[in-house]
């Protein structure tokens, strides 16, 4: 067995499913990186998905972001195929990559209203403010990304990709 991404999870796909993902299999040439994976994530569940390196997590989750072509299988969220609907699944979708990383010269506060307005949520400079107040980073905005640390890049990052409360929040 070659990673988690062989494990089966064979069960009813629950009316309150945010991901439904049967049968995909991912290849990259001859190599395999995930044969046969089913699951169903329900609303307002946490799941993870643990392994070594070259498991397959990663390109599980191109496939749901619609980045991937699978060889096989289907995955929907919120009800649709995320082949055959990839913009509305897209909208669906919050996405924080294992590293964030915007325009460097670029403060925070343009930032967000830029990153707002791709996902059509609209900021005042208070409610810029006051958002960035609420996730640690208060009398930042003026700030640009790159004299931010680590660890609030990351925390904008998150705000960035839960701006226009998605259904489904991919973490990688």
């Amino acid at each position: 067995m070659e990673g988690w991404a062989q494990m089966t999870d064979v069960h009813e796909p629950r009316a309150e499913s945010v991901l439904e993902i049967t049968g995909l299999r991912v290849a990259y040439g001859p190599r395999t990186v995930v044969d046969g994976l089913t699951l169903d994530v329900g609303r307002g569940e946490i799941f993870g998905l643990l392994g070594p390196n070259g498991a397959g997590k990663t390109s599980t989750l191109g496939v749901v972001e619609g980045l991937i072509a699978p060889v096989s299988g289907r995955v929907s969220v919120n009800g649709l195929d995320v082949h055959q609907h990839p913009w509305e699944v897209k909208s669906l979708l919050g996405v924080q990559l294992q590293s964030s990383s915007f325009q460097d010269e670029l403060s925070i506060a343009q930032i967000v209203k830029l990153y707002g307005g791709l996902y059509g949520v609209q900021f005042s400079p208070g409610q810029i403010s006051g958002s960035l107040d609420s996730i640690g980073l208060g009398g930042e905005g003026g700030k640009r990304f790159k004299q931010l640390s680590g660890g609030q890049q990351q925390r904008l990052g998150l705000f960035i990709a839960t701006l226009h409360n998605p259904k489904l929040l991919l973490l990688d």
